[in-house]
């Protein structure tokens, strides 16, 4: 597989039930320049870890790496050390992208190329959290806005250039 210009990479643990519409959510994303779908199993007790290798077997872009429990944040830091795209995205296994989502995030990127790019979601009655397409360049009443929600934490509403996330990590 070519170099892709974002991977995705997803924590698994407990995920079953939610992992396939997350994966899918994924793997529709019409984006130039592909993807890659990186999904990290923690030694999930379910049936996660049969769902990751299934998807893999049957897509190219689907890459699985099963390793011991070590929590969500090691495998985040276990999928951006095999990540080789420009951008890297987290998703948490019970999330969804909504359709060009990531085709908006590059489109974001574009338009200010220095800064990351983050987006905005909504909360399912179901629990679940589908990423909105409603993607921008950070800016500082963005930051200010975020960091009071405490959004600026959390990992899965973001693009990030790989290099940048690799210094973080």
């Amino acid at each position: 597989m070519e170099q892709p210009v974002i991977c995705v990479i997803v924590p698994v643990y407990k995920a079953e039930a939610t992992l396939p519409r997350c994966i899918e959510s994924v793997l529709t994303q019409q984006l130039p320049g592909g993807l890659r779908l990186i999904l990290v199993d923690d030694q999930s007790p379910d049936r996660s870890g049969e769902i990751c290798d299934a998807y893999a077997a049957k897509d190219p872009r689907v890459m699985v790496l099963h390793r011991r429990e070590r929590g969500v944040s090691g495998a985040r830091n276990a999928g951006l050390r095999a990540a080789t795209g420009e951008y890297i995205v987290f998703l948490d296994s019970d999330d969804a992208l909504r359709p060009g989502a990531l085709a908006a995030a590059l489109a974001a990127q574009a338009a200010a190329p220095n800064a990351f790019v983050l987006w905005h979601y909504t909360m399912q009655p179901d629990d679940t959290t589908p990423v909105t397409t409603v993607a921008h360049p950070a800016q500082q009443s963005d930051l200010a806005r975020l960091h009071l929600d405490c959004l600026i934490a959390m990992p899965w509403n973001k693009l990030y250039r790989r290099t940048y996330a690799r210094q973080l990590a």
